[in-house]
């Protein structure tokens, strides 16, 4: 559907696209923080920003931008940012405020090891720690 909207898009149906990206978005295959697995978000802003509506670009791809990275999805970043603000001042630090919005630190918890030890997330705090999450069918 993300590759229909944008079509739309490009062929001046810019109304009809973006009507077809809100449909997508409920029914696209999803990452775990939220973002739809497809370039959904990427087409979304594009024509948010062809459209002039800065504000509404940075909403879309910030977390795509900023949890996946990728070349074009930050240079749409900060296009939207600099189209709402005029300029690039103070890029860096919306950056930082976007990620601590976007992903919040975990709260503390308490897990067993294979041999019952009690470990605190907190306790493995700088730290590189792997966390696999399974369980037994």
């Amino acid at each position: 559907m993300a590759a229909k909207g944008w079509a739309l898009v490009n062929l001046g149906k810019v109304d009809e696209g973006l009507d077809v990206f809100k449909k997508a978005v409920k029914v696209s295959p999803h990452f775990f923080v939220g973002m739809p697995t497809s370039d959904l978000d990427i087409y979304w802003a594009k024509t948010l920003l062809k459209s002039g509506d800065f504000g509404q670009a940075l909403e879309r791809i910030a977390p795509k931008a900023i949890m996946l990275g990728g070349e074009e999805a930050e240079e749409l970043l900060k296009q939207a940012y600099v189209g709402k603000n005029g300029g690039d001042a103070g890029y860096e630090e919306f950056l930082w405020t976007k990620r601590m919005e976007i992903a919040p630190a975990f709260k503390d918890f308490t897990l067993p090891d294979y041999e019952g030890a009690e470990h605190k997330f907190s306790d493995l705090k700088g730290k590189v720690t792997v966390l696999s999450f399974w369980f037994p069918t």
